[in-house]
């Protein structure tokens, strides 16, 4: 039978890849989980969120410090927060899936967040808020909503703009606020949250979409009062009268539990999302702990010794062949013989943690649905144990954690030692943004441009030193595979071959004198030239505004040492490009697919 031929890869994200358009659906909710500074609480999140094939959750009152993201799961969580205090803030948590189509999440403060998703053929913003409750002064709520209109009239561009969250707002079904609000809402009358969300939909042209769809009431109520006996509809969400028909539902679920008195919101969205390019595979990790063993490495060597003898690498007659035949053997050798690193993260969030959590849901359900002293009592009793048991698996998970590291450290296994060190350090959450002078967070691409240009301005215009440090090459020998020290080297054409596979090849010197006649060849490989060009593009294609263009060209001021020509970057790549016989790079590097 005649082996089939690979097929490029046609879906990526869940989505077909390509340049044409595709109609999508997805569920954006918001959801008020009074805390996720607990235990298992964030975790308990995204497995909820995963349950109703949730794309993009507005979340309140996170509780989290400081400005960043965290993928837990198959979310991905951006969120805003105070900065010494743990209470209020918010954010959006995004699935895997529609994570490579977020373009900006802008961190307002602890009670506004703005999330833009790339979207055809305009694109969405998400404002996520949460108001103050209906008993705080006037100055405060005059003060929220002033902070909601600048961001809202401070979005630019022509997009669809959806304002989501826990309003504390009841909205009433008064005849004179219509159209802007709907008919169906739960309440007959407004509060003055909800007379001040409804001035402000008004004054901006939105419609409050959740008081607009046909639903039970115990499907419109968002919150519930600890005793059962008080339903609000205070979490709302509000969309432009224009684009208002890109919203088909809006209901709550009562069944969706995050130990919190609100319910799970959600609405069905209908856009297209923007294609995305083909992407390449991902390189395998493997388990190189099992080298230790001298089974396993004995069955490596055997393995790489019989691949290496079916295809014979003969040089100086096919450089790329050479390296691919060089390269399978190797990574073929080591995926049967020492298979493929699984990673996993939160482990201590495991079954026990899960059923625990799945208990005290079916409480909590049975209580809203028979509101009996009974009923409530077994909720508390089940809520308490499931709070104890999430604290003794996380503190027994950390124990055998302590206790693993200190044996590493007895008995000399650093490598462990320092990787365990590295994984489990004070969280540090990363963050796609940078502070100007004054430490206001610059996200627009003009703002962190001119913020890198004056950095670098005042960084490389500086005095220079009476005696400068002159560079001195040392003659050397040819270094040996056996004695390089990196953990991992990357070879040509971005693949990646561990160092520790490399020694244990079994082979000796020989496999150093191949890879090392690779190098001495005139004929450049073509990899080398493909991942020039690729990575040029990548800074080609971008916005003339960019920090990496403007750098690109850039032209360097200041003194010089004599003799040291004022070379632009653009002028060192173009020497580089010249050895490697690379021609028409200019046009080159605009085709994606090259």
């Amino acid at each position: 039978m005649k082996p089939t031929t690979p097929k490029p890869r046609t879906r990526l994200h869940g989505f077909k890849t390509g340049f044409w358009k595709r109609n999508t659906d997805f569920k954006i909710a918001t959801w008020n989980v009074t805390s996720l500074y607990r235990t298992g609480a964030s975790q308990n999140l995204a497995d909820v969120l995963n349950n109703y094939n949730i794309k993009v959750a507005a979340i309140q009152e996170i509780r989290w410090l400081g400005v960043g993201q965290l993928t837990i799961g198959e979310y991905t969580i951006f969120f805003s927060g105070m900065e010494n205090t743990h209470h209020l803030g918010n954010g959006f948590a995004v699935h895997r899936t529609l994570v490579p189509y977020i373009k900006e999440f802008n961190p307002v403060s602890e009670r506004i967040s703005t999330l833009t998703i790339n979207t055809s053929p305009i694109s969405i913003c998400i404002i996520n808020c949460h108001a103050p409750t209906e008993i705080k002064d006037d100055n405060v709520k005059d003060s929220f909503y002033d902070e909601l209109t600048d961001t809202y009239e401070g979005i630019n561009g022509n997009m669809i703009r959806i304002v989501i969250g826990d309003f504390n707002a009841k909205c009433g079904r008064e005849t004179q606020y219509f159209p802007c609000i709907g008919k169906e809402s739960l309440h007959c009358n407004s509060n003055d949250n909800g007379q001040r969300l409804i001035a402000f939909a008004t004054s901006n042209g939105l419609t409050v979409s959740s008081t607009t769809f046909s639903h039970k009431n115990i499907h419109k109520a968002t919150w519930r009062s600890p005793d059962g006996e008080t339903l609000k509809q205070i979490d709302h969400i509000l969309i432009k009268t224009r684009y208002r028909s890109t919203i088909h539902d809006v209901r709550s679920h009562r069944d969706a539990d995050c130990d919190t008195d609100h319910y799970l919101v959600i609405s069905k969205l209908r856009s297209k999302l923007k294609s995305q390019s083909r992407l390449k595979d991902k390189r395998a990790k493997f388990n190189l702990e099992l080298l230790r063993d001298e089974t396993v490495r004995k069955k490596y060597e055997s393995e790489v010794k019989k691949e290496l003898k079916e295809n014979s690498v003969q040089i100086e007659i096919d450089v790329d062949l050479d390296w691919e035949k060089e390269s399978n053997a190797v990574k073929k050798a080591a995926a049967t013989s020492i298979g493929e690193l699984k990673r996993s993260r939160n482990t201590w969030y495991n079954d026990v943690c899960r059923i625990a959590v799945d208990k005290r849901r079916k409480a909590r359900d049975d209580f809203i649905k028979n509101n009996t002293q009974t009923t409530k009592e077994a909720f508390i009793r089940e809520r308490k144990i499931c709070k104890s048991d999430l604290q003794r698996e996380k503190r027994k998970f950390f124990n055998n954690i302590l206790h693993t590291t200190e044996n590493d450290h007895t008995q000399g296994r650093t490598r462990n030692f320092l990787r365990v060190i590295k994984q489990y350090k004070q969280f540090n959450p990363i963050w796609n943004a940078i502070r100007d002078q004054d430490g206001q967070m610059l996200m627009e691409p003009e703002s962190r441009a001119e913020r890198w240009k004056g950095y670098f301005e005042k960084l490389l215009n500086g005095n220079m030193p009476a005696q400068p440090v002159t560079h001195v090459e040392y003659e050397r020998p040819e270094p040996y595979v056996e004695d390089v020290s990196l953990d991992e080297v990357k070879k040509y054409g971005g693949k990646y071959v561990d160092l520790s596979l490399t020694k244990q090849r079994g082979i000796g010197g020989g496999g150093t004198t191949e890879f090392y006649d690779m190098l001495e060849l005139t004929t450049v490989p073509s990899f080398i030239k493909s991942q020039r060009i690729q990575r040029l593009g990548h800074i080609m294609r971008r916005r003339e505004n960019e920090i990496v263009r403007v750098t690109l060209e850039w032209k360097p001021i200041g003194k010089r040492p004599r003799g040291r020509p004022r070379k632009r970057w653009i002028d060192v790549v173009e020497e580089d490009l010249k050895i490697l016989g690379v021609e028409n790079w200019r046009e080159t590097v605009q085709d994606r697919d090259r």
